[in-house]
């Protein structure tokens, strides 16, 4: 095979791909809104000479065309669009919306430039929907009229594919002969000095026929490796651009899907998130109903469970919960489709109370591709069952597309573009080849990209038939692609993960932006309902304050012990450089660590309160430019010691944690996480213990040995760490990109000491995490009232009822959710003091899972079990 001279004949084609008619020289142009592309154009004449151009700005650009005459058999007409760059992602780059006499075509971008204009239309209105988001009018529009040569077209793609086939592996090159011997006889076919375009379409026409009959030569054992590859568009709901933009972004890209689908009737595509869909139907009910339409006949799958592709560490379990309840009501109520795989693509890590979340939810299958980002370790597996902290299990499988490597620790995307490369690589990089010859490979530019283009689809219509050194590509859905796995996994020893997914990059999410995480705390909460001395003592404690108002003495007279290591000094601040090397905002770097900055300011501190009921003592410190103000509050009722605080931040590229040295020694600390509680090593003995340098707990963390401990309790801050003996919590952190002073101005917050006897099982941890979290509600009531009963009285301290709502679907009935919190068997017997008829169990999106109940509530709970009633009045 001369390479050289196919990659001439590929030059030649391309060139031949489309023959010009005309460009368009004149158009309107007026700047509009948001959602205007329907709006009748109104502008003045102009020929686009001088740009336009603007931050988060839209134009309506409008011209006429007249195609009487022009049609012709195999050489549809097509417009094509540029602006400047191509085959790229931007967020900033010109985009565009089509509609053709009133009615949305496709979308355009640097990755899809042209379109087919509708065929036996004399006379068309194109309108260009234009979004720009550059602060200069440095947007030049050239729009060209030509014929699309299909046949030329189709054989650039082919020869273009068979060539990468046979280049992608030096190693296998000797299995590409077949493919070199073919591209010979397609050399001597097309003669590259014709200029007379009717003999160069017959000549493509007749290589493509013997391509066609060579495919047809080409064996598929049973043991050959399949490709399930799903048409793919990934959208952040919000990131670089406003909720606004992302309607605008949902309508380009699912515009774009049926426009190719229109077109390749093989091409499977799959979407999450019912808001996305909720949006598209509120914008253009018209693509929506082809959607739908697409989702009946079984070829677009709404997949994906939750409503919105969550985070699984800063939800609370209730939010995650309802996350899927809502997205699974919404795919089923719209299209008659339930969802049996939890698709979360691009999340920070996950919890390990999700494999019980997603079991007791109906849920089977776990996808994402994130942990390939891991800067430290890799996961040994890409397709294993996860085990979670109650023991459920799920088959998961992570994303391997990635370009063709022999390093098997190359990055992966959820990008892909389904060319030789990356169709190759998905099944190299893939780990677990003795379990299944099956691997997915998701294609399409994300995040307003548009989407799956043509190109794509073509190196599809090659690869689908078995080229040598190449995968099989089987246009599929995720689903079928879990099922079918699942099948080739049964008899076999499936490697188990268990335990949460940490996802070793990206830890600063747990605290940038701190008053967003605040305010989620707090809305999850809310859900459940619509004298001179630095010395004090009370009846639970000996304290003594520093010139900095750190605590040099924490003595808990129950325990006899002081809690702060010796020598050392409690709520220390810490001051560390934050400049990640990329990802601002989102990452937190292990050296930054290696250089911490005491506060060493003196501080003011005041007793500004005490009663018999409690003592606050004022702490004022400065810290760089930032003011932190501080009520530490000791409770007579309670051993928990309350830092109320509030902070008036002005730091950038800096990382507040409050450090709390302890003299406790053990080798696991256990944190809070979503139904129950999970131990994380304390020691660095492992790169995998090393990269978890900053870690994730809802309300609480503890250290303890068997006959004392401390927690550290919080009502809005995430991240964490606790290494040896010391406690950490990160406050706030400085980022600047990509939104500038993300955190800067007032912060108010709480965190808290909790000392306890024994382990954290015998302390009241969780009550007090809850009291601190749910602070009480006070309402007025009648005298006669009998208000001193609980709603809910539990003969097991160890089960928690986490929820008392109304049903979704009976809203006659309760839901109360309980779980086990200790990791140990129960049996409990639940008293309501409401009047009720009957109760039932269900699972977690409120499905009745027994006949109707009515003797006394007796639950038996599995360590770290969900149990979920419905309780009718």
């Amino acid at each position: 095979m001369d390479l050289d001279y196919i990659q001439m004949l590929l030059e030649f084609l391309k060139q031949k791909k489309f023959q010009p008619i005309k460009r368009l020289e004149h158009y309107q142009v007026e700047k509009v809104g948001y959602y205007d592309w329907h709006r009748a154009i109104e502008g003045q004449d102009t020929d686009l000479r001088h740009g336009i151009g603007g931050i988060d700005t839209h134009y309506q650009v409008g011209f006429t065309i007249d195609t009487d005459g022009l049609y012709q058999v195999g050489r549809p007409l097509c417009l094509t669009v540029t602006t400047a760059d191509e085959d790229m992602w931007d967020t900033s780059n010109p985009q565009f919306i089509v509609s053709v006499n009133g009615h949305v075509i496709r979308a355009l971008d640097m990755n899809h430039n042209y379109v087919l204009l509708p065929e036996e239309t004399q006379h068309m209105e194109v309108s260009l929907n234009v979004y720009t988001n550059t602060p200069k009018e440095d947007v030049f529009i050239e729009a060209d009229l030509s014929y699309r040569n299909d046949a030329i077209y189709h054989l650039y793609y082919q020869v273009k594919a068979l060539l990468e086939a046979t280049l992608v592996s030096e190693r296998e090159r000797q299995f590409s002969f077949k493919v070199q011997g073919i591209l010979n006889r397609v050399i001597e076919t097309v003669d590259l000095t014709t200029q007379d375009l009717d003999i160069l379409t017959q000549q493509a026409q007749t290589a493509l026929d013997l391509l066609e009959e060579w495919y047809q030569t080409l064996d598929q054992d049973e043991d050959a490796v399949i490709e399930y590859v799903v048409g793919h568009t990934h959208i952040d709901i919000s990131w670089f651009w406003t909720l606004k933009q992302t309607r605008e972004k949902v309508v380009r890209s699912f515009s774009n899907a049926v426009y190719l689908m229109d077109r390749y009737p093989e091409m499977t595509f799959m979407s999450s998130s019912p808001l996305l869909y909720r949006m598209l139907e509120e914008e253009e009910p018209g693509l929506f109903e082809r959607v739908r339409a697409f989702v009946q006949d079984g070829r677009w799958e709404t997949e994906g469970s939750m409503f919105v592709e969550s985070d699984s560490n800063l939800p609370n379990g209730e939010s995650l919960i309802r996350q899927i309840m809502f997205g699974k009501k919404y795919f089923k109520q719209t299209f008659n489709k339930d969802n049996n795989v939890l698709w979360l693509p691009d999340c920070f890590g996950f919890s390990a109370s999700l494999p019980q979340i997603m079991k007791k939810s109906g849920i089977d299958y776990f996808f994402t591709s994130k942990m390939e980002w891991n800067d430290s370790n890799r996961i040994p597996n890409d397709t294993f069952y996860w085990k979670g902290i109650d023991g459920s299990e799920v088959l998961a499988h992570l994303l391997t597309t990635s370009d063709y490597s022999e390093d098997s620790s190359v990055g992966t995307t959820y990008n892909g573009r389904l060319n030789a490369s990356q169709t190759k690589g998905t099944w190299t990089r893939y780990k677990n080849k003795k379990l299944t010859n099956k691997v997915i490979q998701l294609y399409g530019f994300g995040d307003g990209g548009g989407g799956p283009t043509e190109e794509m689809l073509e190196y599809s219509e090659v690869f689908k038939h078995g080229v040598p050194n190449m995968p099989i590509v089987q246009h599929s859905t995720p689903l079928e692609f879990f099922k079918d796995i699942a099948h080739d996994l049964e008899d076999k020893h499936v490697p188990r993960w268990s335990g949460e997914l940490y996802l070793e990059t990206h830890r600063g999410v747990l605290t940038t932006d701190g008053r967003l995480k605040k305010l989620n705390r707090e809305t999850a909460t809310l859900s459940q309902w619509s004298n001179d001395s630095h010395t004090l003592e009370n009846d639970h404690y000996i304290v003594s304050f520093n010139t900095k108002g750190e605590l040099s003495r924490l003595y808990a007279k129950t325990l006899q012990r002081d809690m702060v290591a010796e020598g050392a000094t409690m709520n220390q601040m810490v001051l560390y450089p934050d400049l990640p090397k990329e990802f601002d905002a989102w990452n937190i770097d292990a050296h930054s660590l290696n250089h911490p900055k005491v506060v060493e300011t003196a501080a003011h501190i005041k007793l500004v309160k005490n009663t018999p009921f409690r003592t606050v003592v004022e702490v004022i410190r400065d810290i760089n430019q930032s003011q932190m103000t501080q009520r530490i509050i000791f409770y007579k009722h309670s051993t928990r010691i309350d830092f109320e605080t509030e902070v008036d931040w002005h730091e950038k590229h800096l990382l507040l944690k409050a450090k709390f040295p302890t003299p406790i020694h053990v080798g696991k600390a256990t944190y809070d996480i979503q139904f129950g509680n999970y131990e994380r090593p304390t020691h660095l003995n492992t790169s995998w213990d090393q990269a978890r340098f900053e870690v994730c707990a809802q309300k609480w963390a503890d250290l303890s040995e068997q006959s004392f401990g401390l927690s550290l309790l919080n009502n809005g801050k995430y991240g964490h760490a606790i290494q040896e003996e010391t406690l950490y919590l990160s406050l706030l952190r400085g980022s600047q990109y990509p939104a500038p002073d993300v955190d800067k101005g007032r912060h108010p917050f709480t965190y808290s000491l909790y000392p306890h006897q024994g382990t954290f099982r015998e302390s009241d941890v969780y009550k007090e995490a809850y009291d601190l979290n749910y602070p009480a509600i006070i309402q007025a009531v009648a005298d006669k009232e009998n208000v001193e009963e609980s709603l809910v009285t539990i003969d097991s301290d160890n089960i928690i009822c986490e929820t008392v709502k109304r049903a979704e679907t009976q809203p006659e009935s309760i839901v109360f959710r309980f779980y086990e919190s200790e990791g140990k068997s129960t049996a409990a017997s639940i008293e309501l003091k409401i009047a009720y008829k009957s109760w039932q169990d269900t699972n977690l999106l409120e499905e009745v899972l027994s006949d109707i109940q009515l003797n006394p509530i007796h639950l038996s709970f599995k360590p770290y079990e969900i149990k979920t009633i419905l309780v009718a009045l």
